[in-house]
This record gives C-alpha cells, structure tokens and sequence, in this order.
C-alpha cells in the first residue's frame, strides 16, 4: 500500500502544476492581447478567466486535503506497527532478558546484547527472541514408573480343615513412592509351618503370611512418616514392632484357646513361622540400595550407549550363601508364665549402586524361563518383554512376584504451567 502513495502524491503535483501554468496562460494572453489591436470581445475574456481560475483553486485545494489524508494515514499506520512491536517485545524480550541474565551466554543469542536487539523494529528479531524463549522454558525431567505382576500358587500340602486355603498367597509386595524416590518391598512367608487361627473369628494370629504381611505393613508405616535411609536397622525395627503388635493380639485371645496353646508348647510343640526379606530403593537420581535376606533375587539395568539398558552385575541376581536366611518367630512360655516371641537376627546383605535405572525384584516361585527373558530380553525390548511373561508357564507350583522399578523421562515447562509435553517411554 505503501508504494502507491509517491503516485497519488506525483499525480496531485502534476494536477496542481497544470493548473497554475493554465491560468497564468491565460493572464499572459490577456496583456498581449491588451497590447494588441486584435482585441477579442470583452464577454470573452470575463467569462472564461474566472471559471478557469476557480478551477485551479478546486484542484489545489483537493489536492492539498488528499496529500495531507495520506501522510496522516502514513503516520497512524506505522504508529501501530511500533505500538504492536512494542507489545511483542514485552510479552517475548523481556522473558529472553530473565532467561539470559541467569542462563544465556555472554555473546551467545541469548545474551544481553543480542537481547536488546530483540527490541529493535525487525521482525526477524522478534521471531528469532520469541523462538528461543519457548526452547528454554523447556526442560527434561526423571519421574519413576513402579509395576507389579503376582500369582498365588496352589498349596503344596492340603489342609483339611473346614473352607481352608487352596493357595498359598504367601508372597507379599508393594511400594511406597514420593516425589524422588520409591521403597519397594517383596517378603516370602515360609510354607508348611504354623497356622494358627481365632476360633471366634476365623482369622490367623500366627503365620507365615500374616508375618510377611505384617512386616511389610511396618515398613510401609516406617518409611511414609519419615525420610530414613534404607539399612538393617529400619527392618530390625519393624520386626520389633511386629512382635510387641502379636503378643498384643496373642493376650486378646479367648481363654480356651491360650490353654491349648500353652499345652501345645509344654509338649515342645513350639509353633514357628518365617519369611524371606528384600526391600529396595530406588531414586530419580539413579541411587539404589538393597537389604536381602533369603533367596528373592534383584536384576539391575543402566543406561548405555544410545539409551539401550545394560545389565549390572550384583551380588543380588542370585542367591548368596551370607544373605540366605529368612527371619523365624517362635512362640513359647516365659519364666513368668507368660506368651513370647523370640526370633533370629537373620542373615542379611546391603547392596548400593549408582546410575541405575532400572530395578527388576522377583521371588523364588519365578521359574528359569522367565528369569532368562528379564536378564537377557528385558534390556532390548522392555515393553515386549513385560507382555511375553504373560504367555510363559512357570511350573514352580509357588508365589510368584515380579516387581519393576523404572527411571523415565518427560518434557515439561520450566514453570510447570504446561502440561505434559513428551513421554520418553522405553518400547
């Protein structure tokens, strides 16, 4: 539009110009013609000087209007344009000046300098400005995927008491997770050992599941009521804590049953149950730690070249003749007469790594074919290897428990205000 306006503007001066040589034309033909003794009539003269000089006056009056239109529009036009770059750059230079005067290179495209220039009248400039800001409100951050995969096998020696279990369901897992990290726990209870029940309520008291449980319970409590490091003093603690919580319930039981119990272990009839004990952690930040006692194994995975996982070698991918124990409660009579509970300080090992990313816990039920695709198949194609579990027979006639922890990554904004952008998820 703008380059019409020399020609309207030209187009007006030349109107203008002809006018004024028009009439001055005729103002010089009238003195030649004064001084002449060819005179034209007086009528002429008078009626053709005034009509020619009103419309040199018309024209030049409409052209000044139509010239003064067109640099006012001119000047309003580009005035937006400033009032439209301005607000551009603040709603884009001035986000690129925060950024750079934290992040951005000195001389770099994000410096000052060049953030400056961001408030100049190029458009470029501004595109380029606004560009980079949306590239540096982004940023990658680690979140944590935890997964469980758990059957009951069939119990192994039938009990032939009334509506009594046909499944063990003695494996016991679960995780807790916060903000950076997760506590992840797999207990075994221990098969074929005491299973004592209230006769009023039909609910154990004392047995090998009812110990994983209980343990498991403890550590959840433990571990969501403080930030505590995973060691062998957390696991003694909740097995204390399990104790002091049986003998409470143990004195609540109807009289009837305490004599019978107490005949029981006169007799050397002790009653006993145990558990195998792993609990892992895992942060964002790839620290891992283990505490293991019995035969539970761990298969760790990090990073390697073009985002493929590598198997970690640990002492936990299989079992280990100084952590393979299990914790045992047996229920006896003290000097005082009185129920008690002792138990072992079993065997255990503490394992801690860094940089890992992935943590894959399983229990003894898990028959070798399995075992074989998480330590040789997991790592290439972690999705597909999750699914073909599904079509694989164990055999083991056990609990089986497969638990997953992973390390994966998304986009997000730096301010969090945008919602998930991109889930870099392992296929």
């Amino acid at each position: 539009m703008f380059k019409t306006y020399p020609l309207i503007i030209a187009f007006c001066c030349i109107a203008c110009i002809a006018g004024i040589a028009q009439m001055h034309g005729k103002t010089m033909k009238t003195y030649n013609q004064a001084d002449s003794t060819a005179v034209e009539p007086s009528s002429t003269l008078t009626s053709e000087a005034p009509i020619n000089n009103y419309l040199v006056v018309a024209v030049s009056v409409l052209s000044a209007m139509v010239i003064g239109l067109l640099i006012r529009n001119l000047r309003l036009t580009r005035g937006q344009q400033g009032s439209a770059m301005d607000d551009s750059i603040d709603r884009t230079g001035v986000e690129i000046s925060k950024e750079t005067a934290n992040e951005g290179p000195a001389n770099g495209p994000l410096s000052e300098n060049n953030a400056s220039n961001a408030s100049t009248d190029d458009p470029d400039a501004i595109t380029l400005a606004a560009s980079a800001e949306i590239i540096a409100l982004k940023k990658t951050v680690p979140f944590l995927v935890s997964e469980i995969m758990m059957t009951a096998g069939p119990r192994k020696k039938f009990m032939g008491e009334e509506n009594a279990d046909k499944d063990l369901g003695e494996d016991v897992c679960g995780f807790i997770s916060s903000a950076d990290k997760v506590l992840l726990w797999l207990l075994d209870g221990t098969s074929d050992l005491h299973c004592l029940k209230n006769p009023e309520n039909r609910r154990e008291y004392f047995s090998s599941r009812l110990l994983a449980v209980s343990i498991a319970e403890n550590l959840r409590k433990t571990y969501s009521e403080s930030t505590i490091l995973l060691g062998a003093d957390t696991v003694a603690s909740a097995i204390r804590e399990v104790k002091a919580e049986w003998l409470e319930a143990i004195g609540k039981l109807p009289a009837v049953e305490k004599e019978i119990l107490k005949a029981n272990i006169a007799k050397k009839n002790f009653p006993e149950c145990a558990a195998t004990i792993l609990v892992v952690e895992l942060s964002v930040d790839g620290a891992f730690a283990a505490y293991r006692s019995g035969d539970s194994n761990t298969f760790l995975f990090r990073t390697g070249k073009e985002h493929e996982l590598d198997f970690v070698e640990s002492s936990l991918m299989e079992k280990n003749d100084e952590s393979n124990d299990r914790i045992f409660f047996r229920l006896r009579i003290d000097e005082s007469d009185q129920f008690d509970i002792i138990f072992n300080e079993p065997l255990h090992e503490i394992v801690r790594k860094q940089n890992i990313n992935t943590v894959i816990c399983f229990s003894d039920g898990i028959g070798k074919d399995t075992e074989n695709l998480l330590k040789e198949e997991y790592s290439l194609a972690p999705a597909k290897a999750r699914r073909e579990i599904a079509y694989q027979s164990q055999e083991t006639g056990d609990d089986k428990s497969i638990c997953i922890i992973e390390i994966r990554e998304r986009t997000v904004s730096q301010d969090n205000a945008n919602p998930l952008v991109e889930n870099h998820e392992q296929k």
